[in-house]
Formats: structure tokens, C-alpha cells, sequence
């Protein structure tokens, strides 16, 4: 009686157990397993004035981040510098430092990439409205953190355009190849080139140059392909910094370019926006903002024709900064950006959002926040997220930025949120040593400390957001600490009630005999 008892519990027991491991192994949600984001905070050690940082995620579970920050000086004066700091999952944010200043008026960040050669290299505009030049420095990866490193900015780009655009990629044979926005021959995007690692550069040759009444060019953005072509997009602005039109071109070696096409085009309003490519499953996306939607259009001949524009997302309307689209270890591809639902009877409803692309279509976007606008001049509690840039860790985990929304609120720092994906975590390689190196790892700082002054930034202290716009109507339902203990030690305490009663069973057997 007592032995059939016991194989009774066997299998219950086993189905309790891999209940409660399921609830340990996949998060709890109504909606799916991307709905489950940390709650936004503020980077430590940023200005509240500083946009949302260029992130690069190196193969040792580490995010490296550039932006601008203004910075004050020793005469008591400010000026614009690159910061540079880096975060993960084990240790955080560490505190930014100023790596870079310009020789002549402000640094602008335009762009950063991580080499094959384990260095990382940045462009910056380096002047003002007047007068400006492109500036590259790169720095090994390791002692990024020590301004030393980087070496002395050298001019490539001569007779920058503004507003500032510049663009870097590295081909499959090592190659850097460079777009920016300059006024050499007239206003256009000229192309450049290094074989040697940024040793030496080629004299720019021109890929476009605007028309009279679209006299600037920003929001470029270029990839290198699978195959090794060069893929680039843009947008052209009128005099009063209205988009017309988005453009690509594409380029086998980077010295010779396809005639620029035509994407979208508008005569009135802001018109084409947020420009961005990405190559997923040898197809090439082409997305953008024909105000005041975002659009998309795929090729599939790399570059050569191009599918008809199609509108994404019919609840959601606006212009709120570039868009994010980055590749999971799962081979699954992400979309983040900034945008706000029209209200019915109520607020719009602002946010940064999450979408995905499955079997074919982009589904209905998540927040990863969202809540009323909130203009506030004066204090830090605006809301209206802007500005996304996202990068994948190890194939599993997502790091996401933003900023607030500058046209009529005052700015109050860059926000984060991260999420760990169900997907396989890729091995970790560690980063290339450098002879000589004395620096290896940047002190981390504590999230939740405020950071002491590094290299004349003066202090911000982190901010958690209002949990009561966090992730609204997401069909989230996480549990507790203490329901995932419950849930935990349920099938333990079942299992030495059974055994009790299964001892005081036979003990009362024995005596009775």
C-alpha cells in the first residue's frame, strides 16, 4: 500500500516540478516573451543637454557609447567634446569621459564604429556654422577610457556642410570607407576611403549634390552588406529644414557609386524623415518617416530596384527621432522608435515603442514606455521619448536608449531600459590586449550613486521613471519575488509532506504488528 503510494507520487511530483520550472525558465506574460523590459533609468553621469549616445556592443558582453556633451574648461568657458562610457549587464554605466576635443570651436559626434583590428574609430565635426571640417581618431578598444589613447583628430573631410553628417563603415577586406556631407564643389555627399586602417586617406570623390531649393544633406546612414557592397540613404532639407526627399545609392568598392534614387519625396510640410537601412535575410530595408508616418521599402536585388512604399503602423502617427532596427540570436529583427497614438476621449499617447518582424510583417508595436506627454520648461520631469538607438549583446540581450522629445521641452537626460531575450547567448571573446596597457577595465560605477566629477562633467544623478506610465496595457503580468519563492518551493514541501505521512504510515504499520 505504502510502495504504490510512493510510484503514485513519482509522476505528480515530476509534473509539479516541471510546472514550477516553467515559470522560472520563461517570464510570465499575456503578450510574449519580448514584453518584459527593466524600468527605465537616466545614464549616470550625463548632462541633461546630452543627446542619445552612438551604442556599440563589442563579443565581451560590453556596450561602448559616444556622444557630445558640453564640457567647461579651465578658462571657465564651455565647449562641445566627445564623451565616451560603457556599460553591462554585471557592472552597469561607468562614468563618461571626455576622449576628444575639437582643434578649432566644438566637436560634433557623427558617427562610431568598432574595427575588425580591435580599435574603436570615431568622425567628428569639428568647428561651426561658419566653418567646419571632418575630424577622425581612433583609439584602441581596450583603453578607450583614457582620452590619451585616442590619437591626435586629423582632417578627411575639409569644408564640412551643416547641419554636420558624416558616416563610417569598414568593408570585408578591412577597408574604411567614409560619406559626409560637405561644400568643396557645392553642396553634396562625398565619398572617401582608407586601405591602411585610417592611416592615410583618398581625396573625396563626389556621390550627389543637391539642387538650389534642397541646398542641406543629413541623416546618413551606410552599411556594408553580407556581400561586401556599400549601402547608403540620406535625406535633403530646403531652406527652411524641411525634408524633400530620401535617397539611395550603392557602391561595389566605395570609390564608385549607382545614381542616387529617389525613395519618397515632399513639396510642404516636414516631409521625409529619420532615413535608416538595414540588410536582414538578403533583403535590404529601407525605412523612413513621410510625415507623419513611417514608411518602409525592400529590395531584394541589393539595391537595384525597390518595392512599393508601404505604411507601418496605422495607430501611430509623428516625427520623434531616428529609428532603431537591430538582429537578435535568434535571427528575429527589431524596430524601435519614437512615436504617439492619437487619444480617443482622452491624451495622445506617446512612447517608445517595439515592434518585430514576423513571417513577413512588422507586428503591433509594444512599449517599452509610454504615458501622456509632459511639458515641463523649467524642471526634469518632460516626457516624450525621442531620439532611439538600440544594439543586441551576445545575441540575448537588448540595450535601448532615448532622449525627450527638445522642440518644446527642456531636456532631462538620456534614458535606457534593457531586456533579456529567449534567445542562445553567444561566447564570449574577450577584447584585444595592448602592449603596454595599464588601464584594462573602467572603474563601474553604481547605478544608483552619484558619480563623482571625471574630466570637468559635472554630476547627474540616476532617475527611475513614474512606474505608472511604465508598460501600460502591454498584457504583462509578472509575478513577485515572493510568487516566483512560492512558486519555487511548492513542490518541495509537497514532497516532504508525502514522505511524512509516508513514514508516520509505517510507523504506525510496525507498531501495529
Amino acid at each position: 500500500m505504502n510502495k504504490v503510494l510512493k510510484l503514485r507520487t513519482i509522476p505528480v511530483l515530476a509534473v509539479i516540478c516541471l510546472i514550477s520550472s516553467s515559470f522560472l525558465a520563461y517570464p510570465v506574460s499575456t503578450a510574449n516573451q519580448y514584453s518584459q523590459w527593466a524600468p527605465p533609468e537616466t545614464i549616470p553621469g550625463y548632462t541633461t543637454e546630452t543627446w542619445t549616445p552612438i551604442l556599440i556592443a563589442d563579443k565581451n558582453r560590453t556596450v561602448h557609447a559616444f556622444s557630445s556633451q558640453w564640457i567647461g574648461q579651465q578658462d571657465g568657458q564651455t565647449t562641445r567634446a566627445i564623451v565616451y562610457n560603457q556599460w553591462s549587464l554585471a557592472k552597469g554605466w561607468t562614468n563618461p569621459v571626455d576622449i576628444l576635443l575639437s582643434p578649432i570651436n566644438e566637436a560634433r559626434l557623427t558617427d562610431a564604429i568598432l574595427g575588425r583590428d580591435g580599435k574603436l574609430r570615431v568622425l567628428f565635426f569639428g568647428g561651426n556654422n561658419k566653418s567646419a571640417d571632418i575630424y577622425y581618431s581612433e583609439a584602441p578598444v581596450a583603453r578607450a577610457g583614457e582620452a590619451p589613447a585616442w590619437s591626435m583628430p586629423v582632417i578627411i573631410g575639409s569644408d564640412a556642410g551643416d547641419p554636420e553628417g558624416a558616416v563610417m563603415t569598414e568593408d570585408n577586406q578591412g577597408i574604411l570607407h567614409v560619406l559626409f556631407n560637405g561644400r568643396a564643389e557645392g553642396t553634396g555627399l562625398y565619398a572617401i576611403s582608407s586601405t591602411d586602417g585610417g592611416g592615410t586617406w583618398s581625396d573625396p570623390t563626389s556621390v550627389f549634390f543637391a539642387d538650389s531649393d534642397t541646398p542641406n544633406i543629413a541623416q546618413l546612414h551606410m552599411i556594408t552588406g553580407k556581400s561586401g557592397e556599400l549601402h547608403a540613404i540620406w535625406n535633403v532639407y530646403d531652406f527652411s529644414g524641411q525634408g524633400r526627399g530620401v535617397y539611395y545609392a550603392g557602391s561595389k568598392d566605395g570609390s564608385t557609386w549607382s545614381e542616387p534614387v529617389l525613395l519618397a519625396a515632399a513639396k510642404e510640410g516636414l516631409g521625409t524623415q529619420t532615413p535608416t537601412l538595414f540588410e536582414y535575410q538578403d533583403t535590404l530595408f529601407a525605412l523612413f518617416n513621410l510625415t507623419p508616418k513611417i514608411i518602409m521599402r525592400q529590395s531584394r536585388d541589393s539595391g537595384l530596384t525597390w518595392s512599393d512604399p508601404s505604411i507601418l503602423f496605422a495607430r501611430h502617427v509623428g516625427v520623434n527621432g531616428p529609428l532603431a532596427l537591430v538582429e537578435d540570436g535568434n535571427e528575429a529583427l527589431h524596430l524601435f522608435f519614437g512615436q504617439r497614438i492619437p487619444g480617443t476621449g482622452g491624451p495622445d499617447i506617446h512612447g517608445l515603442w517595439h515592434s518585430m518582424w514576423i513571417n513577413g510583417r512588422w507586428i503591433e508595436p509594444e512599449a517599452v514606455i509610454k504615458g501622456p506627454r509632459s511639458v515641463d520648461k523649467v524642471g526634469t520631469n518632460g516626457f516624450d521619448p525621442y531620439n532611439a538607438h538600440a544594439v543586441v549583446i551576445q545575441g540575448n540581450l537588448i540595450l535601448v536608449a532615448w532622449m525627450t522629445d527638445p522642440g518644446d521641452i527642456k531636456l532631462n537626460g538620456v534614458w535606457y531600459s534593457y531586456q533579456i531575450l529567449d534567445a542562445p547567448e553567444l561566447p564570449a571573446i574577450p577584447l584585444p590586449t595592448v602592449q603596454g596597457d595599464l588601464i584594462t577595465n573602467p572603474q563601474s560605477l553604481n547605478p544608483h550613486m552619484l558619480p563623482s566629477p571625471v574630466g570637468g562633467l559635472p554630476t547627474a544623478t540616476p532617475r527611475v521613471i513614474d512606474r505608472s506610465i511604465l508598460l501600460k496595457g502591454n498584457g504583462s503580468t509578472g509575478l513577485s519575488l515572493f510568487g516566483l519563492i512560492l512558486i519555487v518551493a511548492l513542490p518541495i514541501l509537497l514532497l516532504l509532506v508525502i514522505l511524512f505521512r509516508s513514514k508516520f504510515t509505517d510507523d504506525n504499520h510496525s507498531s501495529s504488528h
